[in-house]
Protein backbone atom coordinates (compact mmCIF):
# COMPACT_ATOMS: atom_id res chain seq x y z
CA UNK A 1 0.00 0.00 0.00
CA UNK A 2 1.40 3.40 -0.95
CA UNK A 3 1.62 6.46 1.30
CA UNK A 4 -1.55 8.07 -0.11
CA UNK A 5 -3.48 4.85 0.23
CA UNK A 6 -2.32 4.50 3.83
CA UNK A 7 -3.35 8.09 4.54
CA UNK A 8 -6.79 7.47 3.08
CA UNK A 9 -7.17 4.20 4.94
CA UNK A 10 -6.17 5.90 8.18
CA UNK A 11 -8.75 8.64 7.62
CA UNK A 12 -11.51 6.17 6.81
CA UNK A 13 -10.71 3.51 9.30
CA UNK A 14 -9.80 5.45 12.39
CA UNK A 15 -11.40 3.51 15.16
CA UNK A 16 -12.24 0.54 12.96
CA UNK A 17 -11.25 -3.08 13.15
CA UNK A 18 -9.83 -5.11 15.94
CA UNK A 19 -10.53 -8.42 17.51
CA UNK A 20 -11.51 -9.38 20.98
CA UNK A 21 -8.71 -10.81 23.09
CA UNK A 22 -9.20 -14.30 24.50
CA UNK A 23 -11.45 -14.37 27.53
CA UNK A 24 -13.16 -11.05 26.77
CA UNK A 25 -16.62 -12.43 26.02
CA UNK A 26 -18.22 -10.85 29.07
CA UNK A 27 -21.94 -10.19 28.77
CA UNK A 28 -22.26 -7.36 31.30
CA UNK A 29 -25.09 -5.09 30.24
CA UNK A 30 -26.22 -7.47 27.49
CA UNK A 31 -23.41 -6.60 25.05
CA UNK A 32 -20.33 -8.72 24.52
CA UNK A 33 -17.07 -7.32 23.29
CA UNK A 34 -17.16 -9.52 20.14
CA UNK A 35 -20.70 -8.29 19.35
CA UNK A 36 -19.59 -4.68 19.80
CA UNK A 37 -16.55 -5.20 17.57
CA UNK A 38 -18.76 -6.82 14.93
CA UNK A 39 -20.93 -3.68 14.88
CA UNK A 40 -17.82 -1.49 14.60
CA UNK A 41 -16.51 -3.60 11.72
CA UNK A 42 -19.89 -3.36 9.98
CA UNK A 43 -19.85 0.45 10.09
CA UNK A 44 -16.29 0.45 8.73
CA UNK A 45 -17.07 -2.05 5.99
CA UNK A 46 -19.87 0.19 4.72
CA UNK A 47 -17.47 3.17 4.62
CA UNK A 48 -14.79 1.22 2.77
CA UNK A 49 -17.35 -0.10 0.25
CA UNK A 50 -18.56 3.44 -0.47
CA UNK A 51 -15.05 4.56 -1.40
CA UNK A 52 -13.49 1.41 -2.86
CA UNK A 53 -13.53 2.56 -6.49
CA UNK A 54 -12.10 6.03 -5.89
CA UNK A 55 -8.32 5.98 -6.41
CA UNK A 56 -6.11 8.60 -4.78
CA UNK A 57 -5.30 11.25 -7.43
CA UNK A 58 -1.57 11.70 -6.69
CA UNK A 59 0.75 8.71 -6.99
CA UNK A 60 3.75 10.23 -5.21
CA UNK A 61 2.05 12.31 -2.51
CA UNK A 62 4.09 12.70 0.68
CA UNK A 63 1.77 13.83 3.49
CA UNK A 64 4.73 14.84 5.65
CA UNK A 65 6.29 16.98 2.90
CA UNK A 66 3.47 17.81 0.49
CA UNK A 67 4.15 19.43 -2.85
CA UNK A 68 1.97 22.57 -2.85
CA UNK A 69 1.06 21.98 -6.50
CA UNK A 70 -0.56 18.65 -5.52
CA UNK A 71 -2.69 20.05 -2.70
CA UNK A 72 -5.68 21.14 -4.83
CA UNK A 73 -6.09 17.61 -6.22
CA UNK A 74 -5.67 16.07 -2.77
CA UNK A 75 -8.13 18.56 -1.26
CA UNK A 76 -10.73 17.84 -3.95
CA UNK A 77 -10.29 14.13 -3.34
CA UNK A 78 -10.74 14.48 0.42
CA UNK A 79 -13.82 16.66 -0.05
CA UNK A 80 -15.39 13.71 -1.85
CA UNK A 81 -15.22 11.82 1.42
CA UNK A 82 -18.09 13.64 3.04
CA UNK A 83 -19.05 10.30 4.57
CA UNK A 84 -16.14 10.38 6.98
CA UNK A 85 -18.02 12.55 9.51
CA UNK A 86 -21.05 10.26 9.12
CA UNK A 87 -18.86 7.20 9.71
CA UNK A 88 -17.24 8.83 12.73
CA UNK A 89 -20.68 9.74 14.09
CA UNK A 90 -21.89 6.15 13.58
CA UNK A 91 -18.84 4.80 15.41
CA UNK A 92 -19.32 7.20 18.32
CA UNK A 93 -22.98 6.17 18.56
CA UNK A 94 -22.00 2.57 19.28
CA UNK A 95 -21.93 1.86 22.97
CA UNK A 96 -19.16 -0.48 24.12
CA UNK A 97 -19.83 -3.02 26.83
CA UNK A 98 -19.52 -1.61 30.36
CA UNK A 99 -15.91 -1.59 31.49
CA UNK A 100 -14.66 -1.58 27.88
CA UNK A 101 -14.98 2.14 27.10
CA UNK A 102 -11.77 4.03 26.41
CA UNK A 103 -10.54 6.14 29.29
Amino acid sequence: MTGPALLTAAILLAGCGGTAPPGSNETTGGTTRPAFLARVDSVCARAVTRHAGDPFPVTDFDPEHPDPSQLPAVGDYLLGYGGVPATTKALHALRPPPGQAAA
